[in-house]
């Protein structure tokens, strides 16, 4: 009996010191990860907007209103041409069939979308991961309008419309879902 009560004292103390030892690491590490996750979003925007020279967060009171009135919008940067802002950069998240899916969202002050891609994803291989692998996809969303809902369709041809991945259902709804929320986003607060 003795033996049993050591042993789980033991076990009990390095179970501990472990999980003292990864809240430290994780305490260090998290401001790493943040600002290595913004930079590849800012990366994005900048492939997303090439003539701009200048990205800023959107003023906290817009940005506030947005993230209490929609559940998808996590960041809005916005892209500059000297003083003039030039588009909107919508960092969105959703729920697909492997977990959360990060986007980025392009639009420009036109209404226009300029481009889109997934950060993070972990859809299924060779199915849902094509939100992220295939080129296709991602470029049917490119000169959409940023005015009106957009929906997925086998062949793309009307200006709300982007391209469906077969046998990729839950994905393609999420990114939808997603797109949809920085399109509200737009319209509803960022457009002239």
């Amino acid at each position: 009996m003795k033996e049993t009560i050591r042993l789980a004292l033991i076990l009990f103390l390095v179970a501990a010191v472990s999980a003292g030892i990864l809240a430290f690491a994780n305490e260090l590490t998290a401001p790493i990860i943040a600002e290595i996750e913004r930079e590849g979003s800012f990366g994005a925007i900048a492939d997303m907007f090439q003539d701009a020279d200048d990205f800023q967060p959107l003023e906290d009171e817009i940005m506030n209103e947005i993230l209490a009135n929609n559940n998808f919008v996590q960041e809005v940067t916005k892209a500059l041409k000297g003083d003039e802002v030039i588009g909107y950069g919508f960092k969105v998240k959703s729920v697909g069939y492997g977990g959360d899916i990060i986007s980025l969202i392009g639009i420009n002050t036109e209404g226009r979308i300029v481009g889109f891609t997934v950060l993070q994803m972990s859809e299924t291989a060779g199915l849902g991961s094509r939100i992220a692998d295939d080129p296709a996809f991602a470029e049917s969303f490119v000169g959409k309008s940023a005015t009106e809902k957009l929906v997925p369709v086998a062949s793309p041809s009307a200006d709300n419309e982007f391209l469906a991945l077969s046998g990729a259902t839950v994905s393609t709804s999420a990114v939808q879902a997603a797109v949809n929320g920085a399109v509200d986003a737009f319209v509803n607060y960022l457009s002239k």
